[in-house]
């Protein structure tokens, strides 16, 4: 059984802390990731045909949804905020396919110089904008770290200081049952004694107004079938 000091220590280690329940209005860190022509131009120059099709078919479909609406100067922002992800997920699959990958993998990614942790964290920053908040709409993100991207830089540091710490969670995106406190994050579980408090508050009351009500009926029935026991004739 891990101690509280092993749990810190780990979660020390690791670069995102998000807890699942409910969303609600969270202010998003993809914001802070390259902008939609920086990423057409990218894709652009990217030479797909050294890629598998899965992967490079993507890219070519974001990429020419992308261009398509960042010509039209009647689209929202909403909808060049949601091409910005597409094409970036589609990019992002080019270096590591996260639905597949394990942890190992991902290191071995890391000391190949193939990637980073903070490239790694970006990457699930634009899944979790993606998926959980604007196509899927899983909501199942109540709340992100938002020194997501400085940890996980803190991590290269120490990586590029000793390769040797690229094992096992270290660096590693996680995500982190609301049960469990952790610092700087707003725990769902506090949010959710609140209202537990505040519904029981209101039971509590309607049981005070409504109870002796509803004794003194089950008294009423009581007396009533006490007097038909009481009176039985005997049969003869």
């Amino acid at each position: 059984m891990p101690t509280r000091n092993h749990l810190s220590l780990i979660i020390s280690l690791l670069t995102i802390i998000v807890i699942t329940a409910k969303s609600i209005d969270q202010p998003s860190l993809a914001g802070t990731f390259d902008p939609l022509p920086s990423l057409i131009s990218k894709a652009k120059s990217i030479g797909l045909g050294n890629y598998p099709a899965i992967y490079a078919n993507q890219v070519t479909h974001a990429l020419i949804k992308a261009e398509k609406l960042a010509g039209n100067s009647s689209v929202t922002d909403e909808q060049l905020n949601l091409a910005r992800l597409e094409l970036q997920v589609a990019i992002d699959l080019l270096t590591v396919d996260l639905q597949k990958a394990t942890i190992p993998d991902l290191q071995n990614l890391i000391k190949s110089g193939k990637l980073t942790y903070k490239q790694l964290t970006q990457m699930y920053l634009h899944r979790i904008e993606l998926f959980d908040r604007n196509t899927v709409k899983l909501n199942s993100i109540r709340t992100l770290n938002p020194q997501a991207i400085t940890d996980a830089e803190q991590c290269d540091l120490a990586f590029a200081a000793d390769p040797s710490v690229a094992k096992g969670k270290f660096g590693m995106p996680i995500l982190i049952k609301d049960k469990e406190c952790v610092k700087s994050c707003q725990s769902m579980a506090i949010l959710l004694q609140f209202r537990i408090v505040t519904i029981l508050d209101k039971l509590v009351n309607n049981l005070c107004e409504g109870l002796p009500t509803e004794l003194n009926m089950h008294r009423q029935q009581h007396e009533y079938y006490r007097n038909k026991v009481l009176t039985f004739k005997e049969v003869a």
